[in-house]
């Protein structure tokens, strides 16, 4: 299974739909890397938050591994690791592109692929995209009441910034 690379700041939004869309650019030969209908899993920030504990199956001498697992955006969970050895790993963050299917917390579908200018964004996707008002109230000169007027350009000017 493929891994969907987030920013920390963007995780919680994803996790809490909140986040609906991602743009994402296409490989080098022009097509997209991920299908429609695909699951995919969440990547983030991580890192091993404990040492692993190390367990041996009784008949088989087969060895696993559960630890806590940690979120750069927050939060933590169990996990068995399988044998990847993993007591290893020091608990330095690790970037997403380096995370493994079972360290992460949440699996995502891909419901539809198209080709979009990034320049071409409406106001209604910057939302889906995960822009808020803390955002929009974060770009410098943002009149506080920027989001209650029609046509606010700077939804749009916010996803610059997380983008």
């Amino acid at each position: 299974m493929k891994g969907l690379a987030f920013t920390t700041p963007l995780v919680p939004k994803v996790l809490d739909g909140s986040k609906t869309v991602t743009r994402r650019l296409p490989m080098k030969n022009g097509k997209c890397r991920y299908r429609e209908g695909e699951i995919v899993f969440l990547a983030e920030a991580w890192r091993k938050a404990n040492r692993l504990n190390e367990h041996i199956s009784g008949d088989s001498d087969l060895r696993f591994y559960t630890g806590i697992v940690e979120y750069k955006a927050g939060g933590d969970r169990l996990v068995h690791a399988g044998t990847w050895g993993l007591n290893d790993l020091s608990s330095a963050w690790r970037s997403p592109r380096f995370m493994p299917e079972w360290a992460s917390r949440a699996k995502l579908e891909i419901v539809s692929i198209r080709r979009e200018r990034l320049q071409e964004i409406t106001e209604e996707d910057a939302i889906r995209e995960g822009v808020d008002e803390l955002e929009v109230c974060a770009v410098p000169f943002c009149p506080e009441r920027c989001l209650r007027e029609p046509g606010c350009y700077r939804l749009k000017e916010s996803f610059r910034f997380i983008w």
